[in-house]
């Protein structure tokens, strides 16, 4: 589950309305089921977010325990599963770093 700041979101959703092309069947069902599951969330007083009971489904957070991981702009929240499951093996790991760090 990726949450955006609002103004990464509308950037985002701009830069996808632009591309879209209204007449390709398949992409614009794409980007209207896309665009159509995201939900605005409050933050309350204290900081705290509350996730609805379907993003949690969506990622299979049966217990309600979540985990946050920064990715730059925006932040992706995993169960403990989902994010093991989405790791990529280590050496596998340090070599697509090492070949995307030397491109910077």
């Amino acid at each position: 589950l990726v949450v955006y700041p609002v103004p990464v979101w509308e950037e985002v959703a701009s830069k996808l309305k632009n591309r879209l092309n209204m007449f390709d069947r398949v992409k614009k069902g794409v980007m209207m089921q896309f665009s159509g599951l995201a939900e605005e969330i409050e933050i309350d007083n204290q900081g705290r977010i509350l996730l609805s009971k379907s993003n949690l489904e969506f990622i299979g957070a049966t217990n309600n325990e979540v985990r946050f991981i920064g990715n730059f702009d925006t932040f992706v929240i995993w169960t403990r599963e989902g994010q093991a499951k989405s790791m990529i093996p280590d050496e596998e790991f340090e070599q697509l770093l090492e070949d995307i760090m030397a491109d910077i």
